[in-house]
């Protein structure tokens, strides 16, 4: 093969989303995304990463996050053998504020976390690009849980919370943390926040990432007082998205949203950090609202 056809090649691999779809449609059940994963692998390890990928790997060398170069404090104190608030790159690069929501409600039920003082990329994302050394990144922070006494593992990012419950113990037989999302730790927390909650009055249509957190977020949602929600739609996944793909993502998100904004007024809601990001800047000259769970649990408690 020319070296010209080897980029076109590359480049191609890296256009899917990772969404699964052609999984779902193939009526031989031929696991396509597999397949795409597989073959970014063999790309890399014979001519090299792409150069967005080769400055994610700086990234995290610097930072510790794929896609920041700079470091950035963590909030709170850190403190061994409590639960493990694990942030995830795109809710500590992009989502700072929406942080602060997670914060203020887990400190008002006097819940008993700490963060990571330099927490660093689950791997998981690099893995789906094709870098044949996650295994390295998934033992480092296997052995820094333990240095740490981690109780449980809390994930703000459902990518996250499948790397660390499904992944991770695939890897790494010794890995034994129980996992949740923040969803989780919400639904634990709700009988004691319901008697505090005041009515939003809003409807709201849900953006769907991972299965069994949407499951929870939805049974969440349907417990709040005066909201409804209306719809649901897809979204995408954060180990889905790089910068061969990202116009396609943002025009998708246009596209499948387009009728849904000129009916009614609403507000998106995710339990994905990458979808509350790439929704607010796909589209951010519309007229819409666009949030996290945590962030309506939060003003529905007046946080």
């Amino acid at each position: 093969m020319s070296e010209e056809f080897d980029q076109v090649l590359g480049s191609k691999l890296y256009e899917s989303l990772l969404c699964e779809k052609c999984l779902l449609g193939c009526p031989l059940g031929i696991n396509i995304p597999n397949m795409i994963i597989e073959a970014r692998k063999f790309f890399v390890k014979k001519f090299g990463p792409p150069s967005f990928l080769t400055k994610m790997l700086k990234n995290l060398n610097s930072s510790g996050n794929v896609f920041i170069s700079k470091k950035r404090t963590v909030g709170v104190p850190f403190k061994k053998g409590r639960d493990v608030l694990f942030k995830g790159c795109i809710e500590s690069a992009f989502l700072r504020e929406d942080l602060k929501y997670v914060r203020r409600i887990l400190d008002k039920f006097n819940y008993s976390y700490t963060e990571i003082i330099n927490e660093r990329c689950c791997g998981y994302v690099l893995e789906k690009l094709g870098f044949n050394n996650a295994s390295k990144i998934y033992k480092e922070n296997y052995k820094m849980f333990k240095d740490i006494e981690a109780k449980r593992i809390i994930t703000i990012c459902p990518e996250c919370f499948e790397a660390f419950k499904e992944r991770y113990p695939s890897i790494i037989k010794e890995f034994k943390f129980k996992v949740l999302s923040i969803i989780d730790v919400l639904l634990e927390i709700f009988e004691k926040a319901i008697s505090l909650m005041g009515g939003l009055d809003l409807e709201v249509v849900y953006i769907k990432s991972n299965k069994e957190v949407d499951k929870k977020a939805l049974e969440l949602l349907g417990k709040m007082p005066k909201l409804k929600v209306l719809d649901e739609v897809d979204g995408v996944r954060c180990y889905g998205i790089n910068n061969v793909n990202l116009s396609l993502a943002m025009n998708i998100i246009k596209s499948s949203v387009s009728n849904l904004i000129k009916s009614k007024k609403f507000v998106f809601v995710s339990s994905s950090p990458i979808n509350v990001y790439l929704f607010k800047k796909a589209l951010k000259k519309y007229p819409v609202a666009i949030g996290s769970v945590s962030e309506l649990f939060s003003l529905a408690l007046g946080i």
